[in-house]
């Protein structure tokens, strides 16, 4: 901010909250829930203040356990009356922001950018990619939660794993998943369990699986936790009878493509668009395409998807510290589907994995 001549800093209540402060980010909801003049919350950072501002009712929790986050200088609610955002106007006033430099991330509201355009006449840019980079990078604190979470899926998938029969219908294993979340330690999962059940009777879209455990079909996992505001990301593939050869060729070829791509991600020597090439050509060169048909893989920490991505296009060297899903997969439409994903920390030598589940095989009759 002082190389760039910025007054005040506008971000998020989301992770960036509870990564720069301590205190907890807004609890997700399945639905967008309103409030007076929410549009306006966020933290605005200076050089001698940090202040959160928030309706009422989102901030009275935060108020009645100010002590525990020192860096907050002020938590200032916006009124119930107040449905316009003149409670947030003011606070920039007072913080002599009228005509200055300021920075937003890219979850800041359009209304709030607005107003500091219209009413407080400021300039303003975009610091997202300042703060991605920071958060980017973990310290030995961050890893050694991000170690935890990766545990706790490694943990539940050998829970999960043993309970798998024919019959069984997919909605059980997601919510059985969903409650050895908690079980096991973590706040909740960082995105929607999915249970792809792949073969011969699912449906024309992605996304469209077989409700029901069969023998002739996959199984693939994607499912992740948060563990003391740090995400974990995980995927293996379990076989319902006796696969096809071209199946256990498909198997081969994602194990290899992981194996190789992490053994590649030393730091300061290869970007994520040249490793996310590289883990493709594996896949290429055992005669499948398309079939890989998204990204290798994406940052994670605070959230569950960060930047930088291993994916084409993206310039970022891979540096110590940062930490990558990698997940290469096969999908073999009405056939089976093969993935795997670890959480996988750069460091000079090459990637280290996170998780520690095998990467064998794994049938069941």
């Amino acid at each position: 901010m002082q190389n760039q001549a910025i007054t005040a800093a506008f971000l998020p209540l989301d992770a960036c909250l509870e990564y720069f402060t301590g205190a907890p980010r807004s609890s997700v909801a399945n639905t967008r829930i309103r409030q007076n003049s929410a549009e306006y919350a966020c933290l605005i950072v200076t050089e001698k203040e940090v202040i959160y501002c928030n309706s009422r009712l989102s901030a009275l929790g935060l108020l009645a356990k100010a002590e525990k986050f020192p860096l907050l200088s002020q938590i200032i609610p916006f009124p119930d009356i107040d449905l316009e955002g003149k409670t947030f106007t003011d606070v920039c006033l007072k913080l002599g922001l009228r005509g200055k430099k300021l920075a937003c991330l890219q979850d800041i509201s359009s209304t709030l950018v607005l107003r500091l355009q219209k009413d407080i006449d400021a300039s303003w840019l975009n610091f997202d990619s300042v703060v991605q980079k920071m958060r980017a990078k973990k310290d030995p604190e961050e890893l050694l939660l991000m170690r935890k979470a990766a545990a706790i899926n490694d943990k539940i998938y050998s829970t999960v794993l043993p309970q798998l029969q024919p019959g069984t219908a997919i909605e059980e294993i997601s919510r059985e998943i969903d409650r050895l979340v908690q079980v096991l330690g973590a706040q909740t999962t960082c995105f929607a369990t999915s249970v792809m059940n792949f073969g011969p009777m699912e449906g024309t879209q992605y996304g469209d699986y077989y409700p029901i455990l069969r023998r002739g079909y996959t199984l693939s996992f994607d499912y992740g936790v948060i563990c003391q505001g740090y995400c974990s990301d995980f995927g293996r593939t379990v076989f319902f009878g006796e696969p096809e050869l071209e199946l256990i060729k498909a198997h081969e070829l994602v194990m290899s493509s992981q194996k190789h791509a992490i053994a590649e991600m030393k730091a300061g020597k290869i970007t994520g668009s040249e490793l996310n090439k590289l883990a493709r050509q594996v896949i290429l060169a055992g005669g499948y395409n398309s079939e890989f048909f998204h990204r290798l893989g994406h940052g994670i920490g605070k959230d569950v998807h960060e930047k930088p991505f291993l994916a084409e296009g993206e310039v970022q060297v891979l540096e110590a510290g940062m930490c990558f899903t990698v997940e290469p997969c096969i999908c073999l439409p009405h056939r089976g589907m093969v993935r795997v994903e670890d959480v996988v920390l750069v460091t000079p030598e090459g990637g280290e994995n996170l998780n520690s589940t095998t990467w064998d095989l794994k049938v069941i009759e």
